[in-house]
């Protein structure tokens, strides 16, 4: 979705007019958080409700890195040595290495782009085991799924409320700053104040909500999503939902209806995992072909922007066929074509050998781990470690 979105601007002649479908692809950001906040929280959610120990922090610190960060590094290493050597500066290097781009003032956007997801998607790894220790000594023992729930529910509005008035007040509280040129679907707003963890929090809230939903068998119990029948409807729900949060901000886009689209597109994107989750998708004939497609989307996330600038230097425009919604396909299918083989190479050479030896590192500890290409079909939740890589 997101290349979708992306390639909307590989020329002028994919991006005007653009429909509200076009324009708001970007929305798979706002599933990726979703996703998110259900498989990075719902072994802690799990640990804690059950009264068992924490998962291990080191492994699974060394797990996440290994995961996101050498790709991510050969990612800025080429982005500086091709796209912009003469533009970055070092404490926009620096920044973007570390994943904190968003919190200085200027960088989120300066030496790869894409990346901004990253910063916060980073930030939430680090706040989940410090929130999910503190609880548990807090309680000293098992945690009731209402307190969980109370606590979710806390953070969501919360995280919400600040969104809103970050983007709405932002900029009288800190005055103009160089990340308001490109911040956060559109905002005017400064985007070190809305493209952070605490004004992005709300969006991983759903995920966490299903996460505890699943570990308490509540979810399980929920019937209607047990049928082909009730999932056409939730999809349906789904559906129109994602087309409610579209309608209210397209064309008069405005603190409060980007705090509402958010809130609908997250309930869209929920119904779907929920649908997901049931439908238990790894046990289809067509699981082995999601997964290979799975395990290289990061690589796509991460390269896309590299290539679609490459093509607008080459000028390598796609032809202005059937007017500009086809011209916008044939963008994407370019885009997506071009990113698929550095993509591809590195999951092959770089992320595969990186996450099996995190693996290896794990047995050595002696937790149970699985062979990393063949998680995503061998395991109840396997498939949900691949859809974590959707951008």
């Amino acid at each position: 979705m997101v290349v979708a979105a992306h390639a909307n601007y590989l020329d002028a002649a994919t991006r005007v007019p653009s429909g509200a479908l076009r324009h708001y692809m970007w929305s798979g950001v706002n599933l990726f958080f979703v996703l998110s906040g259900y498989l990075i929280t719902r072994p802690f959610i799990a640990a804690l409700y059950e009264g068992r120990p924490l998962p291990r922090i080191a492994g699974y610190a060394v797990r996440r890195a290994s995961r996101i960060l050498p790709a991510y590094w050969v990612v800025i290493a080429i982005s500086l040595l091709i796209m912009r050597p003469f533009t970055a500066t070092w404490d926009g290097v620096v920044s973007h290495g570390l994943l904190i781009q968003n919190s200085v003032p200027g960088q989120t956007y300066t030496v790869v782009a894409v990346a901004w997801t990253l910063g916060i998607e980073a930030a939430f790894y680090v706040l989940v085991p410090l929130a999910a220790l503190a609880l548990l000594r807090r309680r000293c023992g098992t945690v009731t799924a209402r307190r969980i729930a109370v606590i979710v529910l806390g953070v969501w509005i919360a995280s919400a409320v600040w969104s809103w008035l970050a983007t709405k007040y932002g900029t009288s509280w800190v005055g103009g700053t160089p990340d308001q040129a490109l911040s956060d679907a559109g905002d005017s707003a400064p985007a070190i104040l809305t493209v952070n963890l605490p004004a992005k929090l709300f969006l991983f809230c759903p995920g966490i909500l299903i996460a505890l939903a699943d570990c308490t068998g509540f979810l399980r119990s929920f019937r209607l999503p047990g049928t082909a029948r009730g999932r056409g409807l939730m999809a349906l729900a789904a559906g129109l939902s994602w087309w409610a949060g579209a309608f209210i901000d397209w064309g008069h886009s405005t603190a409060l209806s980007r705090a509402v689209r958010d809130e609908l597109f997250a309930v869209a994107f929920s119904l779907l995992l929920v649908i997901a989750i049931r439908a238990r998708p790894w046990r289809s004939p067509i699981a082995r072909v999601g997964a290979s497609i799975g395990v290289v989307s990061y690589g796509l996330y991460l390269w896309h922007g590299i290539t679609e600038d490459w093509l607008r230097d080459l000028r390598l425009f796609p032809p202005a066929l059937g007017g500009a919604t086809v011209t916008w396909l044939l963008a994407t299918v370019a885009v997506a074509l071009a990113g698929l083989v550095p993509a591809a190479m590195s999951w092959r050479f770089l992320e595969r050998p990186m996450i099996a030896r995190a693996a290896g590192l794990g047995r050595s500890e002696g937790s149970r781990t699985r062979k990393p290409e063949t998680a995503a079909v061998s395991s109840e939740l396997g498939w949900e470690v691949v859809a974590a890589d959707l951008r």
